[in-house]
């Protein structure tokens, strides 16, 4: 399958963060079509790619992994999740989890406390001192 090309391409000298990448989208990819299952299979190997990566692509990966535990409804995977993309990201990544954890909370009908987690967002963004961020990069708010 797609999975295996991508894995063993960085396995034999390929560019093992491409390969993180790759997966990551692909992960998204399932969860779009409903293949809940394949989207995490997709997302544990985009993990296992990016940890020796790091950064912003190891923070991607987990950010997806949360998405996909939000679909499956297992609220501490996806808890677990944002902590490592928060724990291991950029700012600007660190503003996707947040912005994340809001739409999720909002989804599922906690309002108290998805505005209280766009106020962290909005927050964020006055720290970035970027204001027009969330409609520049339009990032997708499930991950």
């Amino acid at each position: 399958g797609i999975l295996g090309d991508v894995s063993g391409c960085a396995g034999h000298g390929g560019d093992r963060e491409a390969a993180a990448v790759a997966a990551t989208v692909l992960a998204r990819a399932r969860r779009n079509l409903g293949e809940y299952e394949l989207a995490e299979r997709a997302i544990d190997e985009a993990i296992q790619l990016a940890v020796p990566v790091g950064g912003d692509t190891l923070a991607d990966a987990h950010l997806a992994a949360a998405s996909i535990a939000s679909f499956r409804q297992n609220a501490s995977r996806t808890a677990f999740h944002h902590d490592e993309a928060e724990r291991h990201g950029s700012p600007a990544l660190q503003l996707d989890v947040s912005i994340q954890r809001a739409v999720i909370a909002e989804f599922e009908g906690r309002l108290d406390e998805a505005v209280a987690l766009y106020e962290i967002a909005i927050g964020r963004l006055d720290a970035e001192g970027n204001e027009a961020c969330i409609c520049t990069r339009a990032p997708d708010p499930l991950g």
